[in-house]
């Protein structure tokens, strides 16, 4: 499993609700440390591309927290949430009647509109219902299973969602 912890990089609190001003500014401050005019001759004589290797993995955290659902998903491992493929109750059905109304509107514009608006709202409801569960899991209270399990169950139906965007 692998420990990268993209809050920790850009020095953030855990938290899913983070304020992308105080994002923006934390990887500037440490971008800017690691810029070769900012270091001094020697030391990146000595550093032999780790300066390289600290870029890319700001640039990595800074990709994972910007987006929200990279971002609960990387908060939900630190967390120590347990994989599952479990879906809310009655959503595999729910998706199935939507994908086949999808195709049976296939090449029509508005429909596809319609659709797009439909999935970004559903995307929306996810965003604001993990934002509510990872506000439950407080620092320094230990992780909740219950409520570990159920953020992974609106992960699960968030991802699946995207993946319908991203097929739209």
């Amino acid at each position: 499993m692998e420990s990268f912890d993209p809050f920790a990089v850009l020095g953030l609190e855990r938290r899913f609700d983070l304020d992308p001003a105080a994002m923006d500014r934390a990887y500037l401050e440490r971008s800017a440390a690691l810029h070769p005019d900012m270091l001094a001759q020697h030391a990146m004589a000595d550093m032999g591309g780790e300066e390289d290797e600290g870029i890319a993995e700001l640039n990595r955290a800074r990709h994972v927290l910007g987006d929200p659902e990279q971002r609960a998903v990387a908060l939900w491992k630190l967390w120590g949430g347990v994989e599952s493929k479990d879906m809310p109750p009655g959503f595999l059905m729910q998706m199935m009647e939507v994908r086949e109304e999808i195709e049976r509107a296939a090449g029509d514009k508005a429909a596809a509109a319609k659709w797009e608006q439909w999935a970004a709202q559903r995307r929306g409801e996810y965003q604001k219902r993990v934002g509510v569960l990872f506000a439950k899991l407080t620092a320094g209270s230990p992780a909740n299973a219950a409520t570990l399990k159920q953020i992974k169950m609106e992960l699960n139906g968030w991802r699946y969602v995207e993946r319908l965007i991203e097929q739209l």
